[in-house]
This record gives C-alpha cells, sequence and structure tokens, in this order.
C-alpha cells in the first residue's frame, strides 16, 4: 500500500460512553462500570490525530497502566489476553 498513498491507523479505546454498556447489561462489570467510560469526542480526535500523524496505532481514552497493558498485547500469548479480557468483562457480584 506505500505506493498507492493510502495508510491505515488502528484506533484502540478504551470503554467509551455511548450507552453501549447499558444496552447491553455490562455496567456490573470492572471494564464498563459506571465512570469508566471516555468521552466519544476526545477518543475521535485522538484517532484523528494520530492518522495524521501518521501512527499505525493510537490507544485513547485508557489511564496510563491500561495503556501500558495495552501495548504489549500483540506479543503476549493469546490465550492470556483473553483472560485478562474475559476477567474484565465479567459480571461482578
Amino acid at each position: 500500500m506505500r505506493t498507492t498513498g493510502v495508510t491505515v491507523t488502528t484506533l484502540m479505546p478504551g470503554p467509551i460512553e455511548t450507552g453501549f454498556a447499558a444496552a447491553g447489561h455490562l455496567m456490573a462489570t470492572k471494564l464498563f462500570a459506571p465512570g469508566t467510560g471516555a468521552d466519544p469526542a476526545v477518543i475521535a480526535k485522538a484517532g484523528y490525530a494520530g492518522m495524521l500523524q501518521g501512527k499505525l496505532n493510537v490507544v485513547a481514552g485508557l489511564p496510563w497502566w491500561m495503556q501500558a497493558t495495552a501495548k504489549t498485547y500483540p506479543i503476549l500469548p493469546k490465550r492470556l489476553v483473553l483472560k485478562v479480557v474475559e476477567q474484565l468483562q465479567r459480571v461482578q457480584k
């Protein structure tokens, strides 16, 4: 694609306040607990800015410690990543 001028930027947001979590009954999970979601406009601006800068990956809407963790996912065993995601999405009792 380099010769075409087409670029790709992957936007990797954390939870976003869109109503999706409420509609999917996910508000009782660690990932989508009330107050954990980011503003959709902030995420969109970060993704757009990253695209204009030619970034391959843009991680947005996560606290610093989650950003650091998310950046390691590509090199971690997929089963481990799935376990972490499962724990974040499990309904809390």
